[in-house]
């Protein structure tokens, strides 16, 4: 018996495990059933294996001492292994941006949200007094 699975499987609720039915027939008919157990494992998981830092100059902005008249932004490039399954997106936990509060603007706490919802794209913002 062989079995060989032909694209990536979904391991979200742990290992797979299924029970297949053997039947063998001899040269006179005689017949024995057995089951085996199939158990298929999750493979390694994926690495991150660079996350670049990225530097905006805050003169640029709209309002800054500098100003260029657009958006200041920066775009870096995070690298990684893939695992046995295929990556398919990156999530960034924003309750644990700036957990230390150390990044502040006008004395105020920056915080981030995904914008939209679900989209990969995050801004940055305070909540002002």
């Amino acid at each position: 018996m062989r079995f060989e699975p032909v694209s990536d499987l979904d391991h979200s609720g742990g290992d797979i495990v299924k029970t297949i039915s053997v039947n063998s027939v001899d040269g006179d008919g005689d017949i024995v059933s057995t089951s085996v157990s199939l158990r298929i494992e999750d493979g390694d998981e994926p690495v991150i294996d660079l996350i670049p830092d990225v530097a905006l100059n805050e003169a640029s902005l709209a309002d800054g001492s500098a100003s260029t008249g657009t958006a200041v932004s920066e775009t870096k490039v995070i690298t990684f292994t893939d695992g046995s399954d295929d990556v398919t997106h990156f999530r960034v936990d924003s309750t644990n941006f700036n957990s230390s509060g150390a990044l502040k603007s006008n004395g105020l706490t920056v915080e981030i949200k995904e914008q939209p919802t679900d989209s990969g794209n995050y801004v940055g913002f305070i909540i002002g007094a």
